[in-house]
């Protein structure tokens, strides 16, 4: 199945928010310091008055961080589930349903473009396409797009390189995809786009996360996310601006 069409009907969509970003999970602990290198990110690479769009926007988890700090916010996913849901979430954004990867008008330009876990989980022709959309839709070379890839081979995802390499064997996408540093760069420049910020978090790995008490977890994670640790982290948040 397509990545474009892994969210399409309202179970999936629900179940993204009950399961993947639940209070206990991995995910949501790593996603509290994720916020933190945003933020960062915004208050020294973005203009203080930025327009922003979120690329992929799923449930609307990151619309919702940013938009405080944006003068205006716009987000696009190919979902209407995940969209419905969005626009729930943040009634102030504009939420719309569209695949741009197929090209046609551009409905706007930004300073700020987030695509958060989309570059890993999209199959390589989509993610060239998506890039390409969202390199286009920088207003000029001084905007910024901040994007993921949650599946760093320079990890404790390490362990599930050989399995991953037998299912890349197969036509079909699936979870547990892996990406290095190298081949996010080079993607990116493959569209146009330089990396000039890396930031890293998740050098535990869920399972060891859930042996040890949660506070102790998240002190590790965050004390690791500002260490050099931090490039052995499994979650690695890009910045990128059009090559001039």
């Amino acid at each position: 199945m397509s990545y474009s069409a892994h969210f399409a009907n309202e179970h999936e969509a629900e179940r993204y928010d009950t399961d993947q970003y639940a209070p206990s999970a991995y995910a949501t602990l790593l996603w509290e310091i994720e916020q933190q290198q945003l933020d960062e990110v915004l208050g020294t690479m973005a203009p203080r008055q930025f327009d922003h769009l979120d690329f992929a926007c799923g449930t609307g988890r990151v619309l919702q961080h940013v938009v405080p700090q944006a003068a205006s916010s716009t987000a696009i996913d190919v979902s209407e589930a995940m969209a419905a849901r969005a626009r729930a979430r943040v009634p102030s954004a504009t939420v719309i349903t569209r695949d741009i990867t197929r090209g046609g008008e551009i409905e706007g330009s930004y300073d700020v473009v987030t695509a958060f876990r989309f570059i890993l989980n999209a199959e390589p022709q989509l993610r060239e396409a998506g890039l390409n959309a969202l390199a286009a839709r920088l207003r000029n070379s001084s905007s910024i797009l901040i994007f993921n890839n949650h599946g760093h081979l320079l990890s404790h995802k390490a362990l599930l390189a050989v399995p991953h390499w037998i299912r890349r064997r197969g036509a079909r996408r699936q979870s547990g995809n892996l990406m290095t540093h190298r081949k996010v760069v080079v993607t990116a420049r493959q569209s146009g786009l330089q990396v000039q910020r890396v930031a890293g978090c998740g050098v535990l790995g869920g399972r060891l996360a859930k042996m040890i008490p949660r506070s102790a977890a998240v002190r590790i994670e965050r004390w690791a996310a500002r260490s050099p640790l931090s490039w052995f982290g499994s979650n690695q948040l890009y910045v990128a601006r059009r090559e001039s």
